[in-house]
């Protein structure tokens, strides 16, 4: 007993992992070990025991439980190989350190623990996956998400793709229809204007088509009451002359000519106002430049004595015809008509010197 007790750790490592070797132990056969003496053995807590010995064996039978529940053929044989894989590694791991001895392993404990870990996690990872993907039921369920997830993204595609089809087809109609409305917008506007300057045309047209056609017609009508004026003159019926006249100023209301010759019968008619008013309108239509309108308005007014107006109107007309022989003679008829009634030429008149 005293023996057993005060063996060495790495004595009680080699001990315990070679009393170790069956497949299938349970955790208890290396957690106690008894004596002959009926007393238990206390096993030595390194970190390299537990790790090499009781967590493997763990790990190992988790992995029996685990098999336990699929019972498949094939199941089993890789459940064989992954055991024998683990053992294979756990009896290298267990030499190498055995090799290189107990204080080298006691300073390297933390390290390797930390790598064998990770393994450990990897390989667990590695067969659960396994292990759940060993089932038909899954592989099945598995195979249907993955077959329905591809028909949804074959579908969604399709639809993509039909959507950016109709829409462009949606764009290029919408192009056309914006295209032909932009062009019978275009047309009708150039109808528009198209008819507008053809009834300015027609229009302009017919305007001087009706000047033409008004001017020829008043040139007709005027030429027909000449005629007429001068046959009537003629034949020296005052009367129809008159009315041929009167005639001829509602057609032409600036013929002077006719003015003043219409103020030279209302004369012969005795009709003195209208006569001068007639003069009035004729000195006017010629803007008083007329000399032959100006001498006779002046005979005019000497005829009734209305001598302060005829030399105002000679005064007026010398400024425009200075020096002319018909003006001083008309001045001098009407000084002489003057002194025959007695008038004093110098009382209220006064003349211009170039007509004196």
């Amino acid at each position: 007993m005293n023996e057993l007790n005060y063996l060495s750790p790495y004595q009680q490592n080699t001990t315990f992992y070679n009393n170790s070797d069956t497949s299938e132990s349970s955790d208890n056969d290396y957690n106690s070990n008894s004596s002959e003496n009926g007393e238990q053995l206390e096993v030595p807590k390194t970190d390299n025991f537990y790790y090499h010995n009781i967590s493997s064996f763990k790990f190992i039978n988790n992995f029996d439980k685990d098999v336990q529940l699929h019972q498949q053929p094939h199941q089993e044989i890789k459940k064989n190989e992954i055991i024998e894989n683990t053992k294979e590694i756990e009896n290298k791991e267990f030499t190498e350190d055995t090799d290189i001895g107990y204080h080298s392993n006691v300073n390297n404990n933390s390290i390797n623990s930390q790598v064998v870990e990770k393994e450990k996690k990897q390989y667990n990872r590695i067969i659960r996956f396994l292990l759940w993907f060993s089932d038909m039921n899954r592989r099945y369920k598995i195979l249907n998400i993955l077959f329905t997830v591809v028909i949804c993204l074959t579908v969604s595609i399709e639809l993509y793709s039909s959507i950016s089809r109709h829409y462009s087809s949606y764009n290029n109609l919408y192009s056309q229809l914006s295209n032909r409305q932009t062009n019978i917008y275009n047309n009708n506007v150039h109808k528009q204007q198209n008819q507008i300057s053809n009834n300015q045309q027609q229009q302009q047209q017919q305007q001087q088509q009706q000047t033409y056609q008004y001017n020829t017609y008043f040139q007709e009508r005027v030429n027909s009451l000449i005629k007429e004026y001068e046959q009537y003159n003629i034949q020296g019926d005052n009367d129809k002359s008159l009315q041929t006249l009167l005639n001829l100023l509602k057609i032409s209301p600036r013929l002077c000519g006719a003015m003043f010759r219409v103020g030279q019968i209302f004369s012969l008619k005795e009709q003195y106002h209208n006569s001068e008013e007639m003069y009035l309108k004729a000195l006017d239509c010629e803007r008083w430049l007329k000399l032959e309108y100006i001498v006779e308005l002046s005979s005019f007014y000497n005829s009734f004595h209305r001598y302060q107006e005829s030399i105002s109107l000679i005064n007026r007309a010398s400024l425009f015809f200075p020096n002319n022989t018909k003006l001083q003679t008309t001045i001098s008829q009407t000084k002489n008509l003057m002194q025959n009634d007695n008038i004093d030429g110098d009382i209220g008149f006064k003349f211009y010197s170039c007509v004196d």
